[in-house]
């Protein structure tokens, strides 16, 4: 049995940009040419705390595959609400 512990961080970016009011979901939407969560992501990659980040999205296959790969992070498809991605 292995007891090490992990420090996983999880990030909820799955929204659809309703409350925000925008075509574009606000986790995409650019600050200074950058996506929004482009700044979490590499701020959080910098950290030495966490062993793993996994990035809870929304159910569009070629975001998923792009924030995998950019970032060298997991992603999976959020619940239909926020309270159902993170159980």
């Amino acid at each position: 049995m292995n007891d090490k512990c992990y420090n996983i961080l999880v990030i909820l970016a799955g929204g659809t940009g309703q409350r925000y009011k925008s075509n574009v979901p606000k986790q995409y939407s650019l600050i200074k040419g950058r996506e929004v969560i482009d700044y979490s992501l590499i701020e959080m990659k910098k950290s030495e705390l966490t062993d793993k980040i996994i990035v809870v999205l929304n159910n569009d296959e070629s975001m998923l595959n792009k924030i995998s790969i950019k970032y060298g992070v997991d992603t999976v498809i959020g619940g239909k609400e926020r309270a159902y991605s993170f159980q």
